[in-house]
């Protein structure tokens, strides 16, 4: 289907500000996509938000690349 992604990764800073309208726009194209949002504050109130949302995972910079990789792995089975 055209537009379905199973996978976001996104960091939560933009040079703009937050991702915050970008990861909400992009489920509301996209429901059952998953998301991993990158940050350094995950103390932040709009990482807070956005990680209640259903399928997202909060990952912490800096992180191992198996991290993420594991997390993938777990989203997004092959």
């Amino acid at each position: 289907v055209p537009n379905r992604f199973d996978l976001l990764i996104c960091d939560l800073s933009f040079p703009t500000g937050t991702s915050d309208f970008f990861i909400r726009n992009s489920v509301q194209r996209s429901p059952s996509m998953h998301i991993i949002l990158i940050t350094g504050n995950p103390n932040q109130p709009d990482a807070q938000a956005i990680s209640s949302l259903p399928r997202c995972r909060l990952l912490q910079k800096p992180f191992e690349y198996n991290e993420l990789s594991a997390i993938i792995a777990e989203l997004v089975p092959l």
